[in-house]
């Protein structure tokens, strides 16, 4: 049953319980089709071209190297057809109209950025590079197009901020590492990322985790947060934040494989909860969240936070996944007015509170409570 039917069929329930006696048929048939109605909602769907998220499947034959020195960067070659660069100390904003083109920043700044303006879909290469920004993320990527970001391999990379963001009027920023469009990272390097302001991975659109390993190691608010959706399907990735762990404000989330690590105050996997009302769904959205391989482990110490959370949909088809909670009030899994599938895998819940709260179970496969 899909996720719309179980909502409609919630709502029938709903509507025949309160009919008292079945003479009543038109009046039935009446309720019922207002409980339809109100049943209408907005369900997360997977991007339809994430077949084309393969950054070897496409050409980048233009390649820019962005150097940071200190408190000075360079941009090599200096000059490109259809690409402008506007340089302040550390600071470097590159505007482009031009395609195909892979961006190469390495070296080490302590009051640098690179902030991105494009019309068309590029490569991003970390290579051995160390950026701390002053008043704005590390990497700001201002455009709706793909960004293929590779974490070149057998190198160590850093991005941090460090005080409060100054923002440009009409534009988002909201992570140490933000972007508009999508985020699609792969390689066998490192990437650490620290934000004492904001979220440490934060994107507008969706993100894909192919490989790589990715440490949030600080943030004033989630490690890794979309809007729309966020799939993992690989990597190491290593999260350590005062908030939520992972975060898809728009509910979908899927984990393929990789493994995850994630130890954070509040919520470890939370879906379809809007970020400026805590503990309240978006209206109309109906969050899933689904496990299909991988190893993860989550723990979380704040009160109430859980260790994942939705009020749609919950589903484990495979992989390993421990969840631990040390908070006061805090479930191991929180899906109130939502469902839990365990098709397959192992689950292993330690949990302050309740294991699994107020959430309807369905269960092909076993998971041990503690």
């Amino acid at each position: 049953m899909g996720i719309l039917a179980k909502k409609v069929y919630f709502c029938i329930l709903l509507t025949l319980n309160n009919c008292m006696k079945k003479s009543h048929k038109i009046l039935i048939m009446s309720m019922l089709l207002i409980s339809l109605s109100n049943c209408v909602t907005k369900i997360p769907e997977p991007p339809k071209d994430i077949d084309s998220d393969f950054v070897e499947d496409h050409t980048f034959d233009t390649p820019i190297v962005i150097t940071f020195n200190e408190n000075s960067v360079t941009a090599n070659p200096a000059s490109v057809s259809g690409i402008t660069f506007t340089i302040n100390e550390g600071h470097i904003v590159v505007n482009s109209e031009h395609t195909n083109v892979e961006y190469i920043l390495t070296g080490n700044t302590n009051n640098g950025s690179f902030k991105l303006y494009s019309t068309s879909k590029c490569k991003l290469t970390l290579n051995n590079v160390h950026i701390v920004s002053d008043n704005s993320p590390a990497i700001n990527i201002q455009t709706s197009k793909s960004i293929f970001v590779n974490i070149a391999n057998d190198t160590e990379n850093t991005l941090s901020d460090k005080n409060p963001y100054i923002l440009t009027e009409l534009e988002d920023a909201k992570g140490a590492f933000f972007s508009e469009g999508q985020l699609i990272f792969s390689g066998s390097g490192s990437l650490s990322i620290g934000s004492k302001q904001a979220h440490g991975i934060s994107c507008d659109d969706y993100i894909r985790i192919r490989s790589g390993e990715i440490r949030i190691t600080e943030a004033a608010k989630d490690g890794i947060n979309a809007k729309q959706y966020i799939l993992i399907e690989g990597g190491n990735i290593i999260v350590s934040v005062q908030d939520d762990g992972i975060s898809c404000r728009e509910g979908h989330i899927t984990i393929n494989n990789g493994t995850i690590t994630i130890d954070s105050k509040d919520e470890g996997i939370v879906a379809g909860y809007n970020p400026d009302e805590e503990d309240t769904p978006i209206p109309g959205v109906v969050p899933d969240i689904t496990i299909n391989g991988g190893e993860i482990t989550i723990t979380t110490y704040g009160e109430r936070g859980h260790g994942i959370k939705s009020v749609g949909l919950i589903t484990f088809n495979g992989g390993t996944t421990t969840i631990t909670t040390l908070g006061d009030k805090a479930d191991g899994i929180d899906s109130d007015g939502g469902t839990v599938t365990i098709n397959g895998g192992t689950l292993s819940i330690t949990a302050s509170d309740d294991c699994m709260n107020n959430t309807p179970v369905i269960t092909a496969g076993e998971y041990t409570c503690l």
